[in-house]
């Protein structure tokens, strides 16, 4: 058994009567029931081994539990004060999980657009060892930083990504790293980058007139006047 928890359950009991009378026939020594003590017979098991019915269940997160534990299944036919016995062991492993980081794709983004949403897709154990993962996301430049409030803002129970920016000061490329970590292992993390890049939609090199402006003379109390000129932006 491995992982948080873990059952098997084994084939129920069964009766066979041998008798001279036929109208005695079989199963008729009534309804067994079951319990587990450990190998000594009498000493009850932990609490973390469970017995219902026919179905044995393991559930713990303890790594003190990790071991072979030798444990007697009692069959009882209480009509007949009939027990009868079997010993197995129960092998509980520590399950190392293997996290699987999805593929997180690089956002561009233009200044002034509305808030770009992006949501990655959840980390997975390939080991499926029942534990659930807390998610954390950085900038990385020369060493891993929080989030820049002022262009990205996440919000790890939903694994979004919110995009927003009207600052010319935030042009460029921006690597975004994500870690999920297991939570009932907090040392087992993984991560995955990717890039969001913004960009200037409104940025040109030169702005030129194409009427020229020439010299312009007002005179006091005269009627107002005016020239139009137009810009050109490349």
């Amino acid at each position: 058994m491995k992982g948080a928890s873990d059952s098997t359950t084994f084939t129920a009991y069964t009766d066979s009567v041998s008798t001279a009378s036929a109208a005695f026939g079989a199963n008729n020594c009534g309804v067994p029931t079951y319990e587990i003590k450990m190998s000594d017979g009498t000493t009850a098991v932990p609490g973390y081994l469970t017995l219902s019915g026919t179905t044995l269940t393991a559930t713990t997160t303890d790594p003190t539990h990790i071991g072979v534990h030798n444990i007697q299944l009692q069959v009882k036919l209480a009509t007949y004060s009939i027990t009868h016995t079997e010993s197995f062991t129960v092998t509980i492993t520590e399950c190392v999980p293997s996290i699987t980081v999805p593929t997180l794709t690089n956002q561009p983004y233009a200044i002034d657009q509305t808030s770009h949403p992006y949501t990655h897709a959840a980390f997975t154990d390939a080991n499926a060892c029942g534990y659930t993962f807390t998610y954390t996301a950085f900038l990385v430049g020369a060493s891993e930083t929080a989030l820049p409030t002022n262009y990205v803002s996440y919000t790890a129970g939903t694994l979004t990504f919110a995009i927003y920016s009207s600052d010319i000061a935030d042009v460029g490329a921006h690597t975004i790293k994500v870690y999920g970590t297991l939570d009932n292992t907090p040392t087992t993390a993984n991560s995955g980058t990717f890039t969001i890049t913004i960009a200037n939609d409104c940025q040109h090199d030169a702005v030129s007139l194409t009427t020229a402006i020439g010299a312009q003379t007002y005179n006091i109390a005269t009627p107002a006047t005016s020239s139009t000129y137009q810009a050109t932006f490349t």
